[in-house]
């Protein structure tokens, strides 16, 4: 089946990523899946959210500081909200370490499948 995404997504939940939202600590974020240009995130709470939003994520040993904005969002069947977020690099290093954070995803579950 081909996918109208930009870039396909991965799921990080093993990873056990924490986030801090405009930085304030935010335990009731989860990551839902990661891509190369933006994330899925939900809440068991509305997340408030700017127009630009600060974004400081951890993921085991990784750590990526962003911009990111929210292109979506709507509440499911399970009473969590959910959000599309797009990211935006500011710095060249942060996109190339997230590169290869997403390629080292993509290798990972294209061995994982065979």
């Amino acid at each position: 089946m081909i996918s109208d995404r930009g870039f396909p997504r991965y799921s990080v939940q093993t990873l056990q990523p924490t986030v801090m939202w405009n930085n304030e600590a935010h335990p009731k974020i989860e990551i839902v899946n990661v891509s190369l240009s933006g994330l899925q995130i939900k809440s068991s709470a509305k997340i408030p959210c700017k127009k630009i939003n600060e974004l400081d994520l951890k993921l085991k040993q990784q750590e990526y500081s962003v911009s990111v904005k929210i292109v979506w969002d709507k509440i499911k069947n399970d009473n969590f909200f959910y959000y599309g977020v797009h990211i935006k690099f500011d710095d060249i290093t942060i996109y190339d370490q997230w590169l290869t954070f997403i390629k080292a995803l993509h290798l990972y579950f294209q061995r994982k499948k065979t």
